[in-house]
Protein backbone atom coordinates (compact mmCIF):
# COMPACT_ATOMS: atom_id res chain seq x y z
CA UNK A 1 0.00 0.00 0.00
CA UNK A 2 1.56 3.16 -1.05
CA UNK A 3 3.11 5.54 1.92
CA UNK A 4 1.25 8.36 0.65
CA UNK A 5 -1.70 6.94 1.15
CA UNK A 6 -1.19 6.07 4.17
CA UNK A 7 0.06 9.71 5.35
CA UNK A 8 -3.16 11.04 3.81
CA UNK A 9 -5.51 8.82 5.98
CA UNK A 10 -3.32 9.34 9.12
CA UNK A 11 -3.71 12.71 8.80
CA UNK A 12 -7.34 12.86 7.74
CA UNK A 13 -8.00 10.80 11.07
CA UNK A 14 -6.35 12.85 12.96
CA UNK A 15 -7.80 15.68 11.86
CA UNK A 16 -11.63 14.49 12.21
CA UNK A 17 -10.25 13.80 15.89
CA UNK A 18 -9.33 16.97 16.78
CA UNK A 19 -11.47 19.13 14.07
CA UNK A 20 -14.62 17.50 15.50
CA UNK A 21 -13.97 17.94 18.97
CA UNK A 22 -12.94 21.48 18.58
CA UNK A 23 -16.56 22.47 16.73
CA UNK A 24 -18.30 20.32 19.38
CA UNK A 25 -16.32 21.77 22.45
CA UNK A 26 -16.47 25.62 21.54
CA UNK A 27 -19.25 25.90 19.29
CA UNK A 28 -21.11 22.94 20.19
CA UNK A 29 -24.44 21.80 19.19
CA UNK A 30 -26.95 22.97 21.50
CA UNK A 31 -27.81 20.07 24.00
CA UNK A 32 -28.57 19.41 27.56
CA UNK A 33 -32.01 21.73 29.07
CA UNK A 34 -33.57 24.24 27.27
CA UNK A 35 -33.15 27.82 28.08
CA UNK A 36 -34.50 30.73 26.29
CA UNK A 37 -31.16 32.40 27.18
CA UNK A 38 -29.05 30.34 25.83
CA UNK A 39 -31.34 29.96 22.89
CA UNK A 40 -30.92 33.96 22.68
CA UNK A 41 -27.52 33.51 22.55
CA UNK A 42 -27.02 30.82 20.13
CA UNK A 43 -28.42 33.11 17.66
CA UNK A 44 -26.48 36.18 18.37
CA UNK A 45 -24.86 38.60 15.92
CA UNK A 46 -21.63 38.12 18.46
CA UNK A 47 -21.18 34.68 17.28
CA UNK A 48 -21.29 35.01 13.31
CA UNK A 49 -17.67 34.33 13.05
CA UNK A 50 -17.65 31.76 15.76
CA UNK A 51 -20.34 29.92 13.75
CA UNK A 52 -18.39 30.03 10.27
CA UNK A 53 -15.14 28.78 12.08
CA UNK A 54 -17.04 26.07 13.84
CA UNK A 55 -18.96 24.74 10.19
CA UNK A 56 -15.24 25.16 8.51
CA UNK A 57 -13.70 22.99 11.33
CA UNK A 58 -16.64 20.19 11.41
CA UNK A 59 -16.44 20.19 7.31
CA UNK A 60 -12.72 19.77 7.40
CA UNK A 61 -13.24 16.84 10.34
CA UNK A 62 -15.87 14.91 7.96
CA UNK A 63 -13.38 15.07 4.84
CA UNK A 64 -10.88 13.48 7.32
CA UNK A 65 -13.14 10.91 8.04
CA UNK A 66 -13.40 10.91 4.37
CA UNK A 67 -10.07 10.29 3.44
CA UNK A 68 -9.51 7.60 6.01
CA UNK A 69 -12.54 5.50 5.11
CA UNK A 70 -11.30 5.47 1.56
CA UNK A 71 -7.76 4.31 2.56
CA UNK A 72 -8.97 1.39 4.84
CA UNK A 73 -11.00 0.27 1.64
CA UNK A 74 -8.37 -0.06 -0.72
CA UNK A 75 -6.22 -1.74 1.88
CA UNK A 76 -8.62 -3.90 2.50
CA UNK A 77 -9.97 -4.99 -1.02
CA UNK A 78 -6.01 -5.36 -1.73
CA UNK A 79 -5.82 -7.97 1.10
CA UNK A 80 -9.34 -9.47 0.35
CA UNK A 81 -10.34 -9.27 -3.44
CA UNK A 82 -13.72 -9.83 -4.33
CA UNK A 83 -15.34 -9.24 -0.73
CA UNK A 84 -18.01 -7.53 -0.01
CA UNK A 85 -17.70 -6.45 3.42
CA UNK A 86 -14.80 -3.52 2.16
CA UNK A 87 -17.35 -1.88 0.11
CA UNK A 88 -20.38 -2.02 3.15
CA UNK A 89 -18.00 -0.73 5.21
CA UNK A 90 -16.73 2.34 2.79
CA UNK A 91 -20.44 2.96 2.64
CA UNK A 92 -21.35 3.11 6.04
CA UNK A 93 -17.96 5.64 6.79
CA UNK A 94 -19.38 7.97 3.81
CA UNK A 95 -23.02 7.73 5.24
CA UNK A 96 -21.74 8.78 8.97
CA UNK A 97 -19.34 11.43 7.34
CA UNK A 98 -22.48 12.92 5.07
CA UNK A 99 -24.10 13.31 8.39
CA UNK A 100 -21.65 14.82 10.05
CA UNK A 101 -21.39 17.23 7.33
CA UNK A 102 -25.41 18.11 7.71
CA UNK A 103 -25.37 18.62 11.01
CA UNK A 104 -22.86 21.19 10.63
CA UNK A 105 -25.03 22.59 8.36
CA UNK A 106 -27.82 22.80 10.48
CA UNK A 107 -25.71 24.22 13.68
CA UNK A 108 -24.61 27.10 11.52
CA UNK A 109 -28.22 27.76 9.56
CA UNK A 110 -29.85 29.38 12.20
CA UNK A 111 -27.03 32.00 13.62
CA UNK A 112 -26.21 32.95 10.24
CA UNK A 113 -29.39 33.06 8.78
CA UNK A 114 -30.93 35.53 11.45
CA UNK A 115 -28.51 37.29 11.30
CA UNK A 116 -27.99 37.70 7.15
CA UNK A 117 -31.62 38.65 7.21
CA UNK A 118 -31.02 41.90 8.87
CA UNK A 119 -34.36 41.65 10.66
CA UNK A 120 -35.72 39.98 13.85
CA UNK A 121 -36.94 36.69 12.40
CA UNK A 122 -39.06 36.11 15.25
CA UNK A 123 -38.46 31.99 15.28
CA UNK A 124 -40.08 31.05 18.37
CA UNK A 125 -36.66 30.24 20.93
CA UNK A 126 -38.22 26.61 21.32
CA UNK A 127 -38.55 25.93 17.42
CA UNK A 128 -34.66 26.96 16.52
CA UNK A 129 -34.04 24.59 20.18
CA UNK A 130 -35.48 21.92 18.30
CA UNK A 131 -34.01 22.54 14.79
CA UNK A 132 -30.17 22.38 17.27
CA UNK A 133 -31.58 19.28 18.75
CA UNK A 134 -31.86 17.62 15.42
CA UNK A 135 -28.83 18.33 14.40
CA UNK A 136 -27.12 16.85 17.66
CA UNK A 137 -29.65 13.62 16.40
CA UNK A 138 -27.38 13.51 13.55
CA UNK A 139 -24.30 13.55 14.96
CA UNK A 140 -24.54 11.69 18.59
CA UNK A 141 -26.85 8.83 16.86
CA UNK A 142 -26.84 8.57 12.74
CA UNK A 143 -23.15 9.83 12.28
CA UNK A 144 -22.01 7.71 15.42
CA UNK A 145 -24.02 4.78 14.97
CA UNK A 146 -23.16 4.36 11.16
CA UNK A 147 -19.37 4.79 12.05
CA UNK A 148 -19.49 2.16 14.88
CA UNK A 149 -21.29 0.05 12.47
CA UNK A 150 -18.55 0.18 10.46
CA UNK A 151 -15.57 0.18 12.82
CA UNK A 152 -17.48 -3.51 14.69
CA UNK A 153 -18.00 -4.95 10.74
CA UNK A 154 -13.65 -3.92 10.32
CA UNK A 155 -13.01 -5.85 13.53
CA UNK A 156 -14.86 -8.92 13.33
CA UNK A 157 -13.69 -9.10 9.29
CA UNK A 158 -10.48 -8.32 9.87
CA UNK A 159 -10.42 -5.98 6.71
CA UNK A 160 -8.32 -4.59 6.71
CA UNK A 161 -5.66 -6.56 8.86
CA UNK A 162 -5.01 -4.37 11.82
CA UNK A 163 -2.63 -5.90 14.85
CA UNK A 164 -4.73 -7.48 17.65
CA UNK A 165 -4.54 -4.52 19.96
CA UNK A 166 -6.23 -1.62 17.46
CA UNK A 167 -8.80 -4.29 16.29
CA UNK A 168 -10.24 -5.06 19.56
CA UNK A 169 -10.16 -1.43 20.53
CA UNK A 170 -11.65 -0.76 17.43
CA UNK A 171 -14.32 -3.47 17.97
CA UNK A 172 -15.09 -2.02 21.95
CA UNK A 173 -15.10 1.56 20.42
CA UNK A 174 -17.55 0.59 17.86
CA UNK A 175 -19.80 -1.01 20.20
CA UNK A 176 -19.81 2.15 22.34
CA UNK A 177 -20.36 4.06 19.27
CA UNK A 178 -23.71 2.93 19.05
CA UNK A 179 -25.03 4.12 22.65
CA UNK A 180 -22.97 7.68 21.67
CA UNK A 181 -26.91 9.20 21.95
CA UNK A 182 -25.89 9.36 25.98
CA UNK A 183 -23.54 12.21 24.97
CA UNK A 184 -20.10 11.38 26.57
CA UNK A 185 -19.48 7.61 24.37
CA UNK A 186 -18.93 9.85 21.65
CA UNK A 187 -15.85 10.94 22.44
CA UNK A 188 -14.12 7.92 22.45
CA UNK A 189 -14.66 7.63 18.65
CA UNK A 190 -12.58 10.88 18.64
CA UNK A 191 -9.69 9.37 20.46
CA UNK A 192 -9.84 5.87 18.43
CA UNK A 193 -9.64 8.18 15.32
CA UNK A 194 -6.65 10.39 16.40
CA UNK A 195 -4.87 6.87 17.80
CA UNK A 196 -5.38 5.38 13.68
CA UNK A 197 -4.10 8.48 12.27
CA UNK A 198 -0.87 8.12 14.98
CA UNK A 199 -0.77 4.63 13.84
CA UNK A 200 -0.97 5.35 10.44
CA UNK A 201 1.82 8.34 10.67
CA UNK A 202 3.85 5.70 12.25
CA UNK A 203 4.31 3.26 9.35
CA UNK A 204 0.66 0.99 10.32
CA UNK A 205 2.36 -2.24 9.30
CA UNK A 206 0.25 -5.65 9.12
CA UNK A 207 0.49 -7.92 11.64
CA UNK A 208 2.69 -10.89 10.54
CA UNK A 209 0.15 -13.04 11.15
CA UNK A 210 -3.17 -12.42 10.21
CA UNK A 211 -6.06 -13.51 12.50
CA UNK A 212 -8.95 -15.07 10.92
Amino acid sequence: MDRAGAIAAGVGAIAFGLLTFAAIVIGGPMGGNYAAADVANYISGGRVVIVGAIALWGLLGAAGLICLGAYLRHRADAEAAGSIWPQVMWGLTLGSAICFAVSWGIFVSQPIGNNEAGTNLNVPPTIIYSIGIAGDELIFESAATLLGLAMILGAVTNLPRLPGWLRWITLAVGILAITSLAFFPFFLILLWAIVMGIWLLAGGRRPAAASP
